[in-house]
């Protein structure tokens, strides 16, 4: 591998050898020098592990980990025990580099001291892409002041941290939680760093799967995203009192609950038992309370959050057909 790289890309590989070519060649087109890349093979059952150690062949640059399964956390883990970059990035698997994107990296740690850069994302979504702007200006902030600044925080992993940060504090991944891990992680981070850089540029595609965790139901797995709220609140050093902290709360509540079962019209036993466990857990409703009753936060945040704290069941029931219908259209 490279002597004293800038940037270590950490890529754990599940089961993703229909997608690993595309996320490979973007890797390949990038510039070699300042980069190393840490793939870990997390038990796949496919042929992951074949691409995976064809590519990494003869490339000083590329390190692999084949390890048994211990989820993407416990897959990130492994390789920020063995990163040597000053700055982490995250990638998976099935995610594709932009063009230029390790020199616009570089370029945006250069000349500057920043524990956090965090850029715009483009999602690419059954081969379309659709670029994703951040609710924040481009320019330099404290925690403090970009929460204040921006409606709400980016949840995907479209930032670069400051490997001495995660070190210094013995950050690593909840191996615990399962649901919205990323943002748990960058949360942790946030609370312990002191400057923050907001960039224009993009250096991923996010390649959007059907099967994602956001489309698709597991009711044991879905309301584990209260422990993860839980853990938001717990790790936040104050940030969780800005309204953005709370809105993005919500989103990411909402996008592996409530929002996924009225888009798939779900209303059958199980569904609703979930949703009734969600609606009335305390902390739930006092995110949820906490966008409905803030003037600051977006209308259209603000009348889902009230829809859904005063609709109840009956109202669940109504927003699954309505949604479905327009899902349609």
């Amino acid at each position: 591998m490279n002597e004293n790289p800038k940037i270590s890309i950490i890529v754990p590989c599940y089961n993703v050898a229909n997608y690993l070519p595309l996320c490979l060649a973007s890797i390949i087109a990038q510039p070699i020098g300042k980069v190393e890349y840490l793939f870990v093979n997390d038990g796949s059952t496919d042929g992951t592990l074949s691409l995976l150690t064809d590519f990494c062949t003869d490339k000083s640059y590329c390190y692999l980990i084949n390890q048994c399964n211990a989820g993407v956390s416990g897959a990130r883990n492994a390789a920020l025990e063995i990163a040597r970059g000053e700055y982490i990035y995250l990638l998976d698997g099935d995610d594709i580099l932009t063009d230029g994107a390790i020199l616009a990296m570089l370029e945006c740690i250069e000349n500057s001291s920043v524990d956090i850069v965090l850029s715009e994302v483009t999602l690419l979504k059954n081969g379309v892409p659709k670029r994703i702007k951040l609710s924040m200006r481009v320019g330099e902030y404290t925690p403090d002041a970009l929460y204040r600044s921006c409606c709400i925080f980016p949840t995907m992993p479209n930032l670069l941290y400051k490997r001495a940060i995660i070190e210094t504090n013995h950050i690593r991944f909840n191996r615990e939680i399962r649901l919205g891990e990323v943002y748990e992680f960058t949360v942790k981070v946030l609370a312990k760093s002191s400057k923050i850089k907001v960039t224009s540029d993009c250096f991923f595609y996010y390649v959007m799967r059907s099967s994602s965790a956001t489309h698709k139901p597991n009711f044991l797995i879905d309301l584990t995203v209260i422990d993860t709220l839980k853990q938001y609140e717990l790790h936040s050093n104050g940030l969780s009192r800005y309204t953005s902290f709370q809105v993005t709360a919500f989103k990411m509540l909402m996008s592996f609950t409530y929002n996924k079962y009225a888009k798939l019209g779900l209303c059958d036993k199980t569904t609703l038992s979930v949703v009734r466990e969600f609606l009335y857990n305390p902390l739930v409703r006092k995110c949820i309370t906490k966008v409905a009753y803030t003037p600051k936060v977006p209308i259209k945040e603000r009348i889902l959050a009230l829809y859904v704290l005063l609709s109840g069941i009956l109202g669940y029931k109504i927003l699954s057909k309505v949604l479905r219908y327009i899902c349609r259209i």
